[in-house]
């Protein structure tokens, strides 16, 4: 999620000096400097614990779904990276990024996406909660509650956009965000568009198609919960539509 002219962040020295850094367990430690190449020109980033395990550290073995919510939650109490909930959803905003670590002219900055951490205490995640273990090549687990969504059998294929929903019927691979349970995140997904000209219908239907296509050719990645495919696929729209924003500045 970082500009894509670049290879990311950078660390600040100060880290060296840094208290709160210095509370970090070992864990946390190492998966705070992996965050730091990943957030975007406002710092912030898909804070969902799937999403962090597939884009930040699929390679490191000790970093699972199961372990990672409970080493967010402690970069979140030692360090200016906050890991909230909004609108039902994980996000993580590095608070102090723009006035400290952002060299960026505002005019290269690009749109600013993602909510913002609002400081409000019942936003910290209150416990480690419990995680799913592994499922066969993937592994997915929540880390903590989550606002109240329907399940798919509560609300019906109808509820979508009609154009959208004929579009997810040849896409067996998205069928867990082919429902009405799904309407909202699909709402934010074409709000998050719909600034942008080039991510009109066509865009979507074209990006729709290749996450199918994605999941059929790597069917052990696949998402086994909605959420988590939602979280994977808002990380990856964000993606895009920075980079559209970069290439028009």
């Amino acid at each position: 999620m970082a500009s894509p002219k670049t290879n990311g962040r950078m660390i600040n020295k100060d880290i060296s000096d840094s208290e709160g850094f210095s509370g970090l367990c070992p864990p946390a430690a190492v998966l705070f400097c992996m965050l730091i190449p990943h957030f975007d020109s406002h710092g912030k980033m898909n804070g969902g614990p799937g999403y962090i395990k597939d884009a930040i550290c699929p390679r490191i073995n000790y970093l699972t779904i199961k372990n990672i919510p409970k080493f967010l939650q402690d970069i979140n109490n030692h360090t200016n990276v906050k890991w909230f909930v909004f609108n039902g959803r994980y996000w993580l905003h590095s608070i102090k990024f723009l006035s400290e670590h952002q060299k960026l002219k505002e005019e290269k900055i690009g749109k600013d996406l993602l909510p913002s951490y609002s400081g409000l205490s019942q936003e910290l995640v209150a416990h480690e909660g419990e995680v799913e273990g592994e499922v066969e090549g993937e592994v997915e687990g929540e880390g903590r509650e989550r606002a109240a969504v329907p399940s798919s059998t509560d609300v019906g294929l109808s509820d979508l956009d009609t154009n959208l929903k004929a579009i997810l019927k040849d896409c067996p691979h998205l069928d867990l965000i082919s429902t009405g349970a799904s309407s909202t995140f699909w709402d934010q997904i074409l709000a998050m568009c719909e600034p942008y000209p080039q991510a009109g219908p066509a865009w979507l239907s074209i990006k729709i198609r290749k996450w199918n296509q994605w999941f059929s050719t790597n069917k052990g990645r696949r998402s086994k919960k909605r959420e988590f495919l939602e979280d994977r696929i808002t990380g990856w729209v964000v993606k895009d539509l920075e980079a559209m924003a970069r290439r028009k500045t």
